[in-house]
């Protein structure tokens, strides 16, 4: 992975927009660069713009989001980073921004805006953060944390790894490399271990609760089986036989009633013809009556038909008179439909006449005067809908007119209530100038009478010092003794004296007291650290209350404005209806924070004092202690030493002197400049601010002047706007009165033609009343249509009645016709029927009739014949049937033996019955012992089946078992701890082995190794001493930085399997080396440079700067607070 470019926009101090292209000179021909600046101008933003880029996170800040933007300028509204980098040559653009709502800079912060695109075709590849980062990571095969092991090596991330605990280590190597997966397999092999054990357990109880039988008890089950096969065997014959004897004896038994009821029915059958026999007899009777019948039939067809042609000849004489009558009442019909079809033509010449020349033209004026209404009324739209714009346009006007009115009375209340901020602009420069000269006038004083003060002790010490000294003189031999006693009595004056001064309380002397014990134990320098960090502490606490008093008195000063808000109402200043801080700001005390912090400035002052006293104390301890090991050498020259004090206390003398003329002429000099700043103030209205509030009183009267030219120029702008919005005004209501003069002219026209179409309506619907001339028409037409067509109709039905009548006529003609012929033929087939009938043995045609058989009769009587007949011969065939079964039972095989058993059939039949029963018992008891043997061989077959394949389970589960349980011993382990402390000792095995050959490249003395005697600690090998081996803990700082540095560098190797890393950056770390050393270090990026590797560095060091010539230089903006780049890299959106 390698970084091309990087282009940003206002992240912290680094305000505008700049761009860095990796590619162009002077990096393209130089891959080590130095970033470099003051400490605070904004170096490390740059590493941050990367981070922020690819993951939207920064190491210092971690993750960047809507409620989190540490990164983006103070002033601004807007922030963003890009970055275009290259993975195994294929480039990626990685963008991220976020903005502040309104793009205003007291905005709230919108969700951030990322894109990673595909630089070649331009493809968006992802626009949300989630698949940003799963892309990012799966395209570069590195997170965040590897990022920042490996490319980025963040400010005091440096020596993380070599100073890391164990534990600590392990958790970094494996968040590093992925090792995570063994811990894993680890926790997966204590599972499978645990699972195959419990499965080897069961199937073991399995086996031992399967209960087999002997092999006695098998071979004894199977000879009783055998057994049992024989007896069921003869049971089974003997069963059959008997079933065999017992069907002889059902068959015998059913062959005797065949043969009974065929004899019985063969009687039934001979005695119905004997009864039947006089009406069989008709049959031979009916004969001869029966060879005249068709003659007969003919006769009487004919006399049918002579019949039927007499009625229908009536019928249609009658059908003919009908048919007459309708003729002559249809051709009344077409007389009358004639004469309605001339009136019909009549009136609709007469209404076409009246629609051609009087409604046609009516029609047409009438369309002409609502076609000029609705071309007239289409033109009043555009003039309402700009006399509607104008009226909205006139209130728009008069509610800025009224919102101007209001700004500029609230300016003109604050500019009538603050005329003495006008002032300001002109003299707060000159004010701030004095008051500035005051601080180190009062810090001159303040420093001269502590100088004094001092000075004084010193002076009252050295006078002590010289009456002890005689007192020395004179007992030179009892020094020695008296020399500790002294010492002590010197501190006690001390405490004395610290008591006489009101600066301290008792309590400080208490303190005091005991800090002077310790210092007399001899930890002097804790103490002294002890008051410094306090001192800083309470400095801190100082600023943060001034931060806090500034705000406020900010909030403060809006009270009026805030006082005015009413909920549900649009706040002036940010338009929210919603108001929650209101009550919240209420209830600041500003009071209570000043006096916060000017007890806090009271506690740094006496803090100050007591460490200003601690030196001197100091001091003079170490003096006597001095005095006290001198003791000796003092006794031959205390003469000599006396002379020295005494000079010593003149020259004290002078200086008190001289520091007392100093300290009265600065505070004279103080007393008259403020006096002077007082006035000045007095005629401004302004008060003297104290020396503790100074600069928050200037800032607030700087901010009381800006204020003060803001409302002015506000004011002569609400005066303008409010001038520009009565023209405005006069100018809409000049437009909207031309509007209405055409809008009224316009209505008034369209009112005129609507009277007139009205009119010209009412005319047209008195003639007309149907509105649609065509429908009329249509109408007349359809009338004549009906008429024409019923005429049409009429004269139809007269022609086909006509046509009728002449039919009818035509068949009353036929049928008389048929008549005569069908007489005709009659009289012939009666003379031929007289004939006939005397040929056969009938006297007259009633004794013929009386002969003839009625058909359904003769049919019946042949039917009964014929059952009669076959009754005959079937059941003579059963009786001879039945005859034959006896006689071939009776010879049967079956009776063998049976003559033997005494007593009747009926008895013989119940014996074998019994016998049956018997046989059948046995064999159900047989096949039921039988049964249970088999079921219990089956089952012992079952379970030995069973057991064979549960012992090949058992064997196989065994050997998975021993397999898992030997990987277990290896790697298991329930969390994963034995497999992952493995994995994780190779990978520093490896890191180490990479470490060695960067630390080769830096300084060949030293090399990493691993602890003999813990998991993943690591020492180092001295080999210029003899391979003596060294606690890391041990190195010096040059030393320790340069085992950083190839660690970290062997760290970027080892995170880098997926992607090969092509940029690195480090930042700061140089600082705590020496020169030779930092020679080394730089020799070592000049190597890695070498190698093709685009490497920055961060750092102030100068060495750095003259040995880097390629350098990106941060410059800090005097006054501002902000930094900047040099010009080369400002962006454009030319660029």
């Amino acid at each position: 992975m390698k970084i091309n470019s990087l282009r940003f926009k206002n992240l912290n101090s680094l305000k505008g927009e700049w761009k860095i292209d990796f590619t162009q000179q002077p990096f393209s021909d130089n891959g080590l660069f130095a970033i470099i600046g003051p400490t605070g101008a904004g170096k490390t933003t740059l590493l941050d713009a990367i981070c922020l880029a690819l993951y939207q996170q920064t190491p210092r800040l971690g993750g960047i989001n809507k409620s989190n933007n540490g990164l983006m300028t103070k002033g601004t509204a807007d922030c963003l980073a890009e970055v275009e980098f290259e993975v195994k040559g294929q480039q990626y653009r990685a963008f991220w921004s976020q903005r502040r709502s309104r793009n205003k800079v007291d905005g709230n912060l919108q969700d951030a805006i990322v894109e990673l695109v595909r630089v070649h075709d331009g493809k968006i590849l992802a626009s949300q953060v989630k698949k940003m980062s799963a892309l990012i990571e799966n395209i570069t095969g590195l997170d965040f944390a590897r990022f920042t092991k490996s490319m980025m090596l963040s400010q005091g991330q440096f020596a993380a790894f070599l100073n890391a605990a164990a534990n600590e280590r392990a958790e970094l190597l494996e968040e590093l490399t992925g090792t995570e997966v063994y811990g894993l397999i680890s926790e997966k092999v204590h599972q499978q271990f645990v699972e195959s054990k419990q499965y080897l357990e069961q199937l073991n109880a399995r086996a031992e609760g399967l209960d087999i039988l002997t092999p006695e008890k098998v071979e004894e089950l199977s000879q009783q089986n055998r057994e049992l096969d024989q007896q069921l065997s003869q049971q089974e014959h003997r069963y059959k036989i008997l079933q065999q004897k017992v069907s002889w004896l059902d068959k015998k038994a059913q062959a005797q009633t065949s043969l009974k009821q065929s004899q019985l029915e063969l009687e039934k059958v001979l005695q119905q013809q004997i009864n039947e026999k006089s009406q069989l007899d008709k049959i031979e009777r009916s004969k001869p009556a029966e060879l005249i019948e068709p003659i007969f039939q003919q006769n009487k067809i004919i006399s049918e038909q002579l019949s039927k042609q007499n009625s229908q000849l009536s019928l249609v004489k009658k059908q003919q008179e009908e048919v007459d009558f309708v003729v002559k009442q249809q051709e009344e019909a077409v007389t009358l439909d004639k004469k309605n079809l001339d009136r019909i033509r009549h009136e609709n010449e007469t209404t076409q006449q009246l629609i051609n020349e009087k409604i046609i033209p009516l029609d047409a004026e009438i369309h002409q005067l609502s076609n000029q209404i609705n071309s007239l009324q289409l033109s009043t739209q555009p003039l309402i809908e700009t006399q509607k714009n104008s009226l909205e346009q006139q209130q728009l006007v008069n509610d800025q007119l009224i919102r101007n009115q209001q700004a500029l009375n609230r300016s003109e209340e604050y500019l009538a209530a603050n005329k003495h901020h006008a002032q300001l602009q002109n003299q707060l420069p000159l004010i701030s100038a004095q008051l500035e000269r005051l601080k180190p006038l009062q810090e001159a004083i303040d420093k001269a009478n502590a100088s004094y003060q001092v000075q004084k002790e010193e002076w009252l010490i050295s006078d002590k010092q010289l009456q002890q000294q005689d007192v020395v003189i004179a007992s030179a031999i009892l020094k020695q003794q008296q020399q500790t006693e002294q010492l002590i009595q010197l501190e006690k004056e001390i405490v004395n004296n610290l008591l006489i001064d009101s600066a301290f309380s008792h309590t400080d002397i208490k303190d005091f007291k005991n800090t002077y014990i310790e210092l007399s134990e001899g930890i002097i320098g804790d103490a002294v650290q002890s008051l410094r960090a306090q001192y800083q502490s309470y400095q801190q606490q100082i600023k943060d209350v001034e931060l806090l008093l500034i705000q406020e008195r900010r909030i403060e000063d809006l009270s009026a404005e805030r006082n005015r808000l009413q909920a549900n109402e649009e706040c002036p200043l940010c338009g929210s209806l919603q108001h929650p801080r209101i009550e919240s700001y209420k209830a600041l005390d500003i009071s209570h924070t000043e006096k916060r912090k000017n007890l806090l400035t009271q506690k740094l002052i006496e803090t100050e004092q007591l460490g200003n006293t601690l030196n001197g104390l100091n001091s003079r301890w170490q003096q006597a202690k001095v005095s006290v090991e001198a003791a000796q050498q003092l006794l031959n020259n205390e003469q000599q030493k006396k002379a020295l004090l005494e000079k010593h206390q003149i020259g004290l003398k002078e200086q008190l002197d001289r520091n007392s003329l100093v300290m009265q002429q600065q505070s004279q000099d103080y007393q008259q400049l403020k006096e002077s700043i007082a006035q000045q103030l007095k005629a401004l209205e302004l008060s003297m601010p104290t020396t503790e509030n100074m600069d928050s009183w200037l800032d607030d009267q700087q901010k009381n002047s800006q204020q003060w030219l803001e409302v002015t120029e506000a004011r002569a702008g609400y005066q303008q706007e409010f001038q520009n919005l009565e023209q405005k005004k006069q100018h809409v209501a000049q437009q909207l009165n031309g509007i209405n003069e055409q809008l009224n002219a316009l209505l008034e026209e369209i009112q005129l033609k609507e009277n007139a179409l009205t009119e010209k309506q009412k005319n047209r619907y008195q003639l007309l009343p149907e509105a649609d001339i065509a429908l009329v028409r249509k109408n007349i037409d359809q009338v004549f249509s009906q008429a024409e067509n019923t005429l049409l109709l009429n004269q139809e039905k007269l022609t086909a009645l006509t046509q009728q009548l002449q039919s009818i006529h035509g068949q009353s003609i036929t049928i008389e016709a048929n008549i005569k012929q069908l007489q005709q033929e009659q009289k012939e087939k009666q003379e031929q029927w007289l004939v006939a009938l005397l040929d056969r043995p009938f006297d007259n045609q009633q004794e013929y009739l009386n002969a003839l058989m009625p058909v359904e009769e003769k049919e019946s009587l042949l039917a009964l014949r014929e059952t009669i007949q076959h009754g005959i011969v079937k059941h003579q065939g059963l009786v001879d049937q039945a005859k034959v079964a006896l006689q071939e039972l009776t010879s049967d095989p079956v009776l063998e033996g049976a003559e033997n058993l005494k007593g009747s059939e009926n008895w013989y039949q119940e014996d074998i019955k019994l016998n049956i029963e018997e046989a059948s018992n046995l064999i159900k008891s047989i096949s039921q012992q039988q049964g249970e043997i088999l079921n219990s061989l089956q089952s012992d077959q079952d379970k030995r089946k069973r057991q064979e394949g549960l012992l090949l389970e058992i064997q196989e589960a065994s050997v998975s078992y021993d397999d898992i349980a030997y990987l277990h011993s290896l790697i298991g382990s329930q969390k994963g701890d034995k497999f992952r402390r493995f994995a994780q000792g190779l990978t520093l095995d490896h890191l180490v082995y990479l470490a060695n050959i960067q630390l080769n490249r830096l300084h060949g003395r030293y090399l990493l190794q691993r602890k003999q005697s813990e998991a993943l600690e690591l020492e180092v090998l001295d080999t210029w001493q003899g391979d003596d081996v060294r606690d890391t803990k041990t190195l010096s700082g040059g030393e320790g930085f340069l085992v950083s540095l190839a660690l970290a560098l062997a760290l970027s190797d080892l995170v880098s399997h997926k992607t090969q890393i092509e940029s690195l950056f480090l930042d700061e770390g140089f600082g705590t080396l020496d020169s030779a050393t930092l020679d080394m270090a730089l020799d070592a990026l000049d190597s890695l440079n070498a190698s093709g590797k685009m490497i920055g560095v961060i750092s102030h060091v100068e060495a750095m700067k003259e040995r880097i010539p390629v350098q990106i230089r941060v410059t800090k903006i005097n006054g501002l607070g902000n930094s900047k780049l040099e010009s080369q890299y400002a962006f454009t959106a030319t660029k």
